[in-house]
């Protein structure tokens, strides 16, 4: 019996891979309709293994056979990607490494929906600005004119630790921005749990539920690190089937038509927008200048 399970879940490892490295926009119902490059973006707060996972897959597709550190995770939980730094998986899916957000400040899930909307270059660096009319000047400046990222089809992925806490005051900032990310990109942020072995993954799956996340959408994994690389069938196969099963969303959303130049437009009215809202509302939650002070008036007998 042990022969058997160990032979299918080979088989399923080695068919899982050519499926991942052979993907392409072609072979979907309606052809590529303009797309080229697949994006997996990958967004969360910093120290929750967004690099450390892009290594894992990296590792668990199987042309390297050495595991190395080539992101260049922190070993720390604090996180030191400050860049949006893409990695070539194959020849069609490249998989972004954006910059941690601190917080979920207004400037700064602004900042990630600029990322995710694939409106700030790859291997820019990512600088976490309040000033609001600074940052439409820079997005402006970027997109005018220009054809970068039109040819993407963009994958939002949530990473977050399972150890790392979703406050309840928290809890709607969390529900609007993966809500956002979907009206963004057009399809359902991925949400990827990682640190499973420290227990909690069960609290953490419904928490997202309860944010509206169906729960095909939601998934747990160990990365491969530094300290523990060893190869391993369960950690291969968990990889490998998030991989496939995001290409089977992929392909279901493309058996509609889409159009790639329209939506880079799209997404970039859409950032621009939530830009200027905030910084309407900024503005009028400024106090109000004091009035002038009445004028004496000289009066003549």
């Amino acid at each position: 019996m042990s022969d058997l399970k160990e032979s299918t879940t080979d088989d399923y490892i080695d068919t899982s891979r050519e499926l991942i490295t052979n993907f392409s926009f072609d072979a979907c119902k309606l052809g590529n309709q303009g797309y080229s490059r697949l994006l997996l973006q990958l967004f969360g707060f910093p120290g929750n293994g967004k690099s450390s996972f892009i290594n894992s897959c990296i590792f668990a597709l199987g042309e390297k056979k050495t595991f190395e550190n080539w992101t260049k995770a922190a070993k720390s939980a604090g996180g030191d990607t400050t860049c949006r730094i893409p990695y070539k998986l194959t020849e069609t899916i490249t998989m972004v490494d954006n910059r941690g957000m601190p917080t979920l400040a207004d400037h700064e899930t602004g900042e990630i929906y600029a990322q995710l909307g694939n409106l700030v270059r790859l291997d820019e660096e990512v600088e976490w600005c309040d000033d609001f009319q600074k940052n439409l000047d820079r997005l402006l400046e970027l997109n005018i004119d220009s054809d970068f990222g039109k040819s993407d089809f963009i994958v939002p992925i949530f990473v977050h630790s399972v150890s790392s806490k979703v406050p309840q005051e928290e809890k709607e900032s969390y529900r609007i921005m993966l809500e956002t990310a979907r009206k963004l990109t057009g399809i359902t942020p991925v949400i990827l749990l990682t640190h499973k072995s420290k227990g909690g993954q069960r609290q953490m799956c419904s928490i997202f539920e309860d944010l509206g996340i169906a729960p095909q959408k939601i998934y747990a994994t160990e990365n491969y690190t530094e300290e523990d690389h060893q190869k391993l069938r369960e950690k291969d196969e968990q990889i490998l089937k998030i991989l496939s099963q995001i290409l089977e969303d992929v392909k279901f959303v493309l058996r509609s038509e889409r159009e790639a130049t329209t939506e880079k437009k799209n997404r970039m009215k859409f950032v621009l927008k939530y830009l200027s809202e905030i910084k309407k509302e900024e503005k009028e939650m400024l106090p109000s200048p004091p009035s002038p002070p009445n004028e004496k008036k000289c009066i003549f007998s």
